[in-house]
């Protein structure tokens, strides 16, 4: 008997007399002896204990107590109750799809201390932000219903900048703009931690080519969300991170030190950024990495440990000068990505991008759709 008919005689007959006998089907569906997720029966001895679990890792009990006499020509005899069914209107599907996305954009600062690379710089980090946003654009678009969190962290994230040793000596608001940084802000030097912390989220990017404005985050967080008033300013904001980036630059660590617990917990840097129940996804557009410490399998499985070991909620993209044939050879952020269970490549001096946009849009579709929250 198949465990459908032996179900359906169990739902329509409930006679414990004749099923006292039968064995219970307890084979999975693929012919393996295993606990399976369907609808399973676990008849019970009284006063006994039964237990089953999925193969999920959800488990449930239920204990059956339940003793029947009677008494006929002086014996005892004790009759077997009839197997527990769980009702349909007990047994709900389980939740996929993601509807929260985690967005975090490793963007590419790096300054020259050079007059002459100025406006050069310029053009890059503007051409850079306006991709970005097309990125953003493009998943806000495809799925209005997203809730969004955002977060740039910039490759090199102190406050300073190459554009402040033309700028900052004699710095004085109300006769800038700088002659050689037009955009350039003036503002005092900053030393709270987060200014200067790898993987802060920035929101007050400053130098050459950024928006050197404190961008319209709400409650003083690090990111922007979707449902702030204010999102598509912040979005534009934060992404012009610019080209006036000092200091020693650890691309492949970016990530993990952004979302790494100590940062996103309640008064850390970027708190409240990382989702439990929200799929990550992370962008880098970097030239490459010479000087993080770890190797690519280390620092993908540091990354999905973020996610608690799922794999399948994290998508990755990295957009680097070391992808393709026109793009060099193979390089440490490449085979970071390659090691990452759901991953796109693309390469930074394409000119044009939108078939990066694509193929990361599919891939955040495609590992959506099979996304299951915990709990």
């Amino acid at each position: 008997m198949t465990c459908d008919n032996l179900l359906f005689v169990r739902l329509t007959v409930v006679l414990a007399a004749s099923l006292a006998g039968l064995v219970a089907c307890q084979n999975s569906p693929d012919g393996q002896d295993s606990q399976w997720t369907g609808i399973t029966t676990n008849p019970t001895a009284p006063g006994s204990t039964s237990s089953s679990s999925s193969s999920g890792g959800d488990s449930s009990s239920s204990t059956s107590t339940s003793t029947s006499t009677s008494t006929s020509t002086g014996a005892d005899t004790t009759i077997e109750p009839p197997p527990d069914i769980p009702g349909f209107d007990t047994l709900e599907p389980v939740p996929e799809g993601c509807e929260k996305i985690d967005l975090l954009l490793v963007l590419n600062n790096h300054g020259s201390s050079l007059l002459a690379d100025q406006d050069y710089l310029r053009e890059e980090a503007e051409l850079q932000a306006a991709r970005m946003l097309g990125l953003v654009d493009a998943l806000t678009a495809e799925a209005a219903n997203y809730d969004l969190h955002v977060m740039v962290s910039p490759l090199q994230p102190g406050f300073k900048t190459t554009a402040d040793k033309w700028c900052a000596p004699g710095c004085d608001p109300d006769t800038m703009p700088c002659d050689l940084v037009p955009e350039y802000m003036c503002v005092e030097d900053s030393w709270e931690e987060c200014d200067w912390a790898l993987g802060t989220g920035k929101v007050f990017p400053r130098g050459v080519g950024a928006s050197n404005a404190l961008c319209p985050t709400t409650e003083g967080r690090n990111f922007a969300r979707s449902q702030d008033p204010a999102f598509a300013e912040a979005i534009d904001c934060i992404l012009r991170v610019g080209g006036s980036g000092t200091g020693k630059e650890y691309p492949a660590r970016t990530p993990m030190e952004a979302l790494k617990p100590e940062m996103v917990a309640e008064g850390g840097c970027n708190a409240g950024f990382l989702r439990d129940d929200a799929m990550l996804v992370v962008v880098m557009v970097v030239s490459g990495d010479q000087g993080s410490p770890g190797t690519p399998e280390e620092w993908a499985q540091e990354l999905v440990a973020v996610k608690g070991g799922y794999g399948d909620g994290i998508v990755f993209v990295a957009i680097t000068e070391t992808v393709g044939p026109d793009c060099g050879s193979l390089d440490q952020i490449r085979r970071f990505a390659e090691h990452m269970p759901n991953h796109v490549l693309g390469c930074m001096l394409a000119e044009d991008y939108t078939p990066i946009v694509i193929e990361a849009i599919d891939t955040i579709d495609a590992v959506c759709d099979k996304f299951v929250p915990p709990g």
